[in-house]
């Protein structure tokens, strides 16, 4: 029997995101998000319960997050959980699950309660727009970023972007 593999989260992103370069180029977008989630125990009393859940975003959809995001940012993913393994250096066996999004809503601005905006002060980070290429130019590929790979964290070039697996 098929599974399915489906989640929806609404959070608040808990850092920057950061924009790394699979070597075959293809971008990927990883962020943090905050989620809570206000549930009644027994006594009666209601408690709040924060998830903090690693997102990776790939592509054109991941560039955007780059771009548009920032840290107190509220967004909407909706994606699938996959889990990757790894080894460290030190031959430790090490796991995680994370939401590969399919689909990133930037919802309202700041870290505020929901609901608020963002003063002036909290603006998001100005980026400078990226200049286009002549009409008769070809388009070029980003170039891989070469950057120190993190032992805490596995490498993405193993992962392709999100393909609906779903029969219907």
């Amino acid at each position: 029997m098929s599974g399915y593999n489906h989640i929806v989260l609404v959070g608040n992103l808990t850092r920057d995101p950061e924009m790394r370069y699979t070597t075959s180029g293809v971008g990927v977008c990883r962020m943090r998000l905050a989620v809570t989630t206000a549930v009644r125990r027994q006594e009666g009393d209601r408690q709040e319960e924060t998830l903090f859940i690693d997102v990776a975003v790939f592509g054109k959809m991941g560039e955007a997050c780059s771009r548009f995001l920032v840290k107190g940012r509220s967004a909407l993913v909706e994606g699938r959980l996959q889990e990757r393994s790894w080894d460290t250096q030190e031959g430790e066996r090490r796991s995680k699950v994370e939401v590969i999004a399919r689909n990133v809503q930037f919802l309202g601005r700041g870290g505020g309660a929901p609901g608020e905006e963002a003063s002036g002060s909290e603006a998001p980070r100005a980026r400078q727009p990226r200049p286009q290429a002549a009409p008769n130019e070809p388009r070029r590929q980003p170039q891989p970023q070469q950057q120190p790979q993190d032992e805490s964290e596995p490498p993405y070039e193993d992962y392709p972007p999100f393909e609906d697996d779903v029969p219907f």
